[in-house]
């Protein structure tokens, strides 16, 4: 029994494959493309709204329990995918931000995105 290649339909040409493959190669560089750009935008934004004394207060060393709730409600709130929450999670950790503020912001995403 043979295994047949589900996304290769057999009456394509070898050319309108390949058109097909560039096609969907360029259309995911475009959407990752545009998901960075807002995630670079987001984190500047980020960095100069909240100040290293804010960050210090909220989600710091002396934050404990608080901290970690913050995290998980700001993880939520963020749209998008691992693209987004990870320059704004590097950007926290510039900061005085607790690891495990970090982490809750990280794990706070909605699963589905």
């Amino acid at each position: 029994m043979s295994r047949k290649k589900l996304w290769v339909n057999p009456n394509f040409t070898k050319d309108l494959q390949q058109e097909m493959i560039t096609f969907f190669s360029y259309s995911v560089r475009l959407y990752i493309l545009h998901r960075l750009i807002f995630a670079f935008t987001i984190t500047g934004i980020v960095q100069v709204l909240l100040s290293q004394e804010i960050v210090e207060k909220w989600v710091g060393m002396g934050s404990y329990m608080r901290g970690i709730l913050i995290g998980l409600v700001a993880g939520g709130m963020y749209p998008g995918g691992l693209l987004v929450i990870l320059p704004i999670a590097t950007g926290l950790l510039r900061t005085s931000a607790t690891i495990w503020a970090i982490v809750a912001v990280l794990t706070g995403r909605p699963s589905g995105q």
